[in-house]
């Protein structure tokens, strides 16, 4: 690899064009003045407001040479060699001789899922027909949740209204179908998009965000700003390319059947035969009297987890609560689930499990996608994995970025698509 460069560049400019302008600048000087074979570029959502986001991706062009193929999105923060970062942007270039790139974009991602990703595979095929190389990488982002709004009830996470129970999950199912407010989807998108891929492929991305009042984020393809779409970008490389998944949360032993469910169990209704909140709460030492709009104070700490065929423990964050039951992002596969919690400690040790699961020893970069409950959990403590990745990639560049919701699938695994975990790629 010895013509393989990387490089990563940050700024925390307010004004989106200057800030476009100054993040594409500073990571094409990382480069030595080679051209990049791929940018990827993230943004917090504090630049909707300072000039827009296409003002922001004009400043980016101004540096960016002509068709370097971009893909992004915004982000809760990000992470890199200067520190940890909830307003700016951040990007990474790189540029290697024995790559070949392309890019593609699926449309309406809430409304249908599968079809999104079938349109952004068949535009990545048609640029790559032939694999030049033995490795494959797919990164994508892909629109996250978004909160609806509904007459009567307005705009929250917590409603105690026997009537909302009644009629809310219909209302949800609505309006991320027709409005594309509500749901991500995002586990469908990529449950169907591995579908059309070689087994052998690594997928990895997360779900755009914004400063975690899941109002509203956009995706960057090109030239382009996007909404409830995924953008896509496979790399096909003789590279190897390593990877891990880890998320320092255990069982409290505490384990449930759902007996009802609806939306392809992402709404439980009810645990052993009650009440899907009151099981939930009861079983942490709470009531629902307790609950109020920081819901996600206590969530983030008891996600509740199933385990999949390979036997890995996915975790899920209960999102919204309505009476009686609770919405989760994700769909749970299968009927068993169970509590999970974790410690600060062992949020930031996981990062080592994960590091050794990539079996690279001398890293020239890093690519890492984290969920946003780890970068509001941890607080200042976040230092403490900037520190392990810093001791690991040493004087080479990496870029972490928080999401909203993270997304996998390694060579003959199944797809996950998941909350608070810390996923790694290492070249």
């Amino acid at each position: 690899m010895v013509d393989f460069k990387a490089s990563v560049g940050m700024t925390e400019l307010w004004d989106a064009r200057k800030a476009g302008r100054e993040v594409a600048k500073k990571t094409m000087s990382g480069l030595g003045g080679k051209k990049p074979d791929f940018f990827l570029l993230y943004s917090t959502i504090h630049y909707e407001k300072y000039g827009g986001f296409q003002e922001f991706l004009d400043g980016v062009w101004e540096i960016l040479p002509a068709g370097t193929p971009l893909i992004g999105g915004t982000v809760a923060g990000f992470m890199c060699k200067e520190g940890c970062f909830v307003h700016g942007a951040s990007a990474m270039a790189v540029s290697y001789q024995n790559m070949d790139v392309a890019v593609g974009f699926g449309r309406n991602t809430k409304r249908n899922p599968q079809k999104a990703a079938r349109e952004c595979e068949g535009m990545i095929k048609k640029q790559q027909r032939k694999e030049k190389y033995k490795n494959n990488l797919f990164l994508n982002m892909i629109s996250g949740p978004t909160k609806p709004t509904f007459a009567g009830f307005g705009s929250q996470w917590v409603l105690k209204e026997k009537i909302a129970e009644k009629i809310g999950p219909a209302l949800l199912k609505k309006s991320t179908q027709y409005l594309q407010k509500g749901h991500g989807l995002e586990d469908e998108v990529i449950c169907e998009l591995t579908k059309h891929i070689n087994k052998d492929d690594i997928v990895f991305g997360g779900s755009s965000t914004d400063d975690d009042k899941i109002i509203k984020n956009y995706q960057f393809f090109g030239k382009q700003i996007k909404e409830n779409a995924i953008v896509a970008m496979k790399i096909n490389t003789d590279i190897n390319i390593g990877f891990g998944s880890e998320h320092g949360l255990h069982s409290t032993g505490k384990k449930f059947k759902i007996t009802k469910s609806s939306q392809n169990n992402r709404i439980i209704e009810e645990l052993d035969g009650k009440s899907a909140t009151d099981v939930f709460f009861n079983s942490i030492g709470l009531t629902k009297e307790q609950l109020t709009e920081k819901i996600h104070d206590i969530t983030y700490f008891y996600p509740l987890g199933f385990k999949d065929k390979d036997d890995y423990l996915c975790p899920h964050v209960v999102g919204s609560i309505i009476n009686n039951i609770f919405i989760l992002s994700y769909r749970i596969k299968g009927k068993d689930i169970e509590i999970l919690t974790t410690t600060g400690k062992k949020m930031v040790g996981c990062v080592n499990k994960a590091i050794a699961s990539t079996n690279i020893n001398k890293p020239k970069m890093g690519f890492v996608v984290s969920c946003t409950a780890r970068l509001d959990s941890l607080g200042n403590h976040v230092y403490a994995v900037r520190d392990i990745l810093n001791n690991y990639f040493k004087e080479n560049s990496f870029l972490l970025i928080y999401t909203a919701g993270e997304n996998i699938c390694f060579p003959k695994k199944e797809y996950h698509a998941f909350n608070e975990t810390f996923n790694i790629i290492s070249i």
